[in-house]
């Protein structure tokens, strides 16, 4: 007979609130200190973030002490599997954040000096915009919306574990760079990514549907990946 030990920080249950509002929080703190360490120190953004997924893996295991975490309040399911007039409840929070996300992108200042920055900071600096802060808020816009993402993942599944989402990264990675984001910075749409994201996981559909094995999956998502970029890496030089 196995016994669940619930495991949290605190070391007992707390509103569902709270507890939303912790997983933002750390969201945004693990991309505050990212884009402290990029932004103010330097740091090569690759090894920065790589290095935090491995902390913040660490940290998860020593909280959970490597258990899967169940017996989530039903309140939480609302925000993964609840539904507003027949629409799923994460169909809403996608659309409003892509919406905000496009205008910002598309009409302020800031989404301009964000395209300028990711093209070429050196100009970017020149032109007056303060690169360190630009790159310091989309870290930290970054770390934010990954914690909204892992409370609506959490929602859905209404438990998670160590391994639930393993591979995610990858995945990501072929969405955008699928969508047409270059990996070089400056170019991209939201668009782009919302298509890279429906094709990757129609991939992903297709390729469970044949029962195609872990050996066929990565190497059909590694040859989209390098695809994807050997094509930008070309329209670039033309």
């Amino acid at each position: 007979m196995t016994t669940y030990m619930p495991t949290n920080i605190i070391g007992h249950p707390v509103p569902i609130a709270l507890g939303i509002l912790i997983i933002l929080l750390a969201g945004l703190g693990l991309g505050v200190i990212n884009g402290s360490a990029v932004s103010r120190i330097g740091m090569p953004a690759l090894i920065v973030t790589l290095a935090m997924w491995q902390i913040s893996t660490g940290a998860a295991f020593s909280v959970s002490q490597g258990v899967s975490v169940g017996f989530q309040p039903e309140s939480l399911a609302f925000f993964g599997k609840g539904t507003i007039a027949g629409v799923p409840v994460p169909v809403y929070i996608f659309v409003a954040v892509a919406v905000i996300v496009y205008f910002v992108l598309n009409y302020t200042t800031f989404g301009r000096s964000v395209y300028a920055v990711g093209g070429n900071p050196v100009s970017a600096w020149l032109s007056g915009i303060n690169v360190k802060n630009i790159l310091f808020a989309v870290y930290a816009i970054s770390g934010f919306l990954a914690g909204l993402a892992a409370v609506i993942m959490s929602a859905r599944a209404m438990g998670s574990s160590m391994s639930s989402l393993s591979g995610l990264e990858m995945d990501t990675i072929a969405a955008v760079v699928v969508g047409g984001v270059s990996l070089f910075g400056g170019r991209g749409t939201l668009v782009g990514v919302v298509i890279g994201v429906i094709i990757i996981g129609i991939v992903n559909n297709g390729m469970s549907i044949i029962g195609a094995g872990p050996a066929l999956i990565a190497l059909v998502k590694g040859s989209i990946i390098i695809g994807a970029v050997a094509v930008d890496y070309i329209r670039r030089r033309g």
